[in-house]
């Protein structure tokens, strides 16, 4: 009898009748592949099927699954100090780990918050910022600016400056005071292809965004913006000249400046933080998902010393925390992936070594340029995406067609997890990819949108003029969009 599948069967059940997956409805819900075991950039299910993890297990995975030196860290970490309460305490692996970020960040931001996650983050920052301005005495300013289609996580104040109403438009009536930005990639740059980090920002999206923060300066305590490139709008990169321009128009304004960089830090931008190719300095810099190398949930908020002395005083202490803040495994995790991007530690640090693939990540996709159902493409760094279209029109599928769902399914069986947002397919790649990997990757990518265009144009000619779809034809109900 095989009593590991029996095991795994049991497992299963267990999920089916139990679990709430994020961003999911269980009804209609398809059997999620039940993963064992990780190693490199590949998983592996119950079944003995391997999956390319091209999204780094929701962008989090930098250096593959599994990884020695994360591994040893990690346990010898767990054998001298597994956690302690970091208000009352300190440990050396918290230390080790902030003095050797120092090195990766400008010399302004030089203080370190740590808690668990993205939204965590974000939510520090947005508390540090508005607290800062009561503290100067600005009682007025209440409210926070956020790019439209920006998206900073899922806690009340982080869905109170995202701009994503697919997730948080119900939440509405529990949002912070604020107001949404104009997207600095707005149709002023058209159809781009390819990366416009070095393009100008369009004039007409700057002169609304001046307008909107000059009028509303006296009650705005900051600005939230993920730079370089909005991930959950569908990995939509925009020109590091908008950074610039906002930092120079806040500074003036008095308001302060948030980067989130949860998504886009630590190499995924082809730079070790995205903010090194804008040539700017925010006032708060948040950190998480490849911060420990993507293993245990770890996150920062980092600000200046600035910002730290307007909370010295009576009644002026930041009343916020954690339980597990600057969890000690975790740290000596992110001590450790931080080693790997160290040329002193490896003949090439971790970006050296990626370098190389992603030019040829770029290459290839600029290739498909003419591939008539694809819309836009572009990229930055190990990042890239692209948007499925009719080819017979080049206009988009309809919502009920549910495009990204059937070629996240093809994807699956093929080994390859290209798990969608709404209609746009990407790729997250994490850092550790070899040459043969990224053939293979693009490969059977290929193969996922040539089919998956063929499903689509069949049952697309098969749809009622109203447009319509019947279950008979596509048993799938279309949900919010998915991340």
């Amino acid at each position: 009898m095989d009593w590991s599948r029996l095991k795994h069967d049991k497992l299963k059940k267990i999920d089916q009748k139990l679990l709430w997956h994020p961003f999911t409805q269980r009804q209609g819900l398809a059997e999620p592949p039940l993963i064992v075991r990780g190693r490199g950039v590949k998983l592996y299910d119950d079944q003995g099927h391997s999956y390319y993890d091209t999204i780094s297990s929701w962008w989090t995975n930098l250096h593959g699954h599994g990884h020695p030196a994360l591994v040893r860290a990690i346990k010898n970490q767990a054998k001298r100090l597994d956690h302690v309460n970091f208000s009352g305490f300190t440990h050396p692996a918290a230390l080790e780990l902030t003095a050797a970020l120092t090195s990766h960040l400008p010399v302004a931001l030089n203080r370190f918050f740590y808690s668990d996650d993205g939204s965590t983050a974000v939510e520090a920052a947005l508390k540090m910022a508005f607290q800062y301005q009561f503290n100067r005495g600005f009682f007025k300013k209440t409210q926070f600016a956020y790019l439209e289609e920006g998206y900073h996580g899922d806690t009340l104040g982080a869905v109170g400056v995202s701009g994503v109403d697919d997730f948080h438009g119900v939440f509405r009536p529990l949002r912070l005071p604020s107001y949404r930005l104009p997207a600095p990639r707005a149709q002023a740059l058209g159809n781009k292809t390819g990366n416009p980090v070095a393009l100008t920002c369009p004039e007409e999206v700057w002169q609304t965004t001046e307008a909107l923060l000059r009028r509303q300066a006296d009650v705005t305590a900051a600005v939230i913006v993920e730079p370089l490139i909005q991930c959950v709008a569908g990995m939509q990169p925009y020109p590091a000249d908008y950074l610039r321009r906002l930092g120079r128009l806040c500074r003036e304004l008095g308001i302060l400046v948030i980067y989130d960089e949860v998504a886009t830090g630590f190499g995924r931008t082809g730079t070790f933080f995205a903010l090194d190719q804008a040539g700017t300095v925010p006032d708060f810099l948040c950190l998480a998902k490849g911060l420990s190398g993507g293993v245990l949930p770890l996150a920062l908020t980092i600000t200046t010393a600035e910002v730290e002395l307007a909370f010295e005083g009576p009644g002026k202490t930041f009343l916020h925390g954690h339980s597990f803040t600057a969890n000690p495994i975790a740290c000596a995790s992110a001590l450790a992936s931080l080693r790997l991007f160290d040329s002193r530690f490896w003949r090439l640090g971790a970006l050296e070594r990626s370098a190389p693939v992603s030019q040829a990540f770029h290459d290839y996709l600029r290739g498909w340029q003419t591939r008539p159902e694809l819309g836009d493409i572009r990229f930055l760094g190990h990042i890239g995406a692209v948007d499925l279209v009719n080819p017979e029109t080049g206009k988009p599928w309809p919502a009920t067609l549910r495009a990204g769902q059937r070629a996240y399914q093809l994807s699956l069986a093929k080994g390859l997890v290209l798990r969608p947002l709404g209609d746009t397919l990407y790729w997250f790649l994490p850092l550790c990819l070899t040459p043969r990997d990224l053939t293979n990757i693009l490969k059977l990518s290929t193969e996922v949108l040539t089919e998956t265009t063929q499903l689509l144009v069949r049952e697309h000619r098969l749809l009622p003029k109203d447009g319509v779809l019947q279950d008979r034809i596509l048993p799938v109900k279309p949900t919010p969009r998915d991340v």
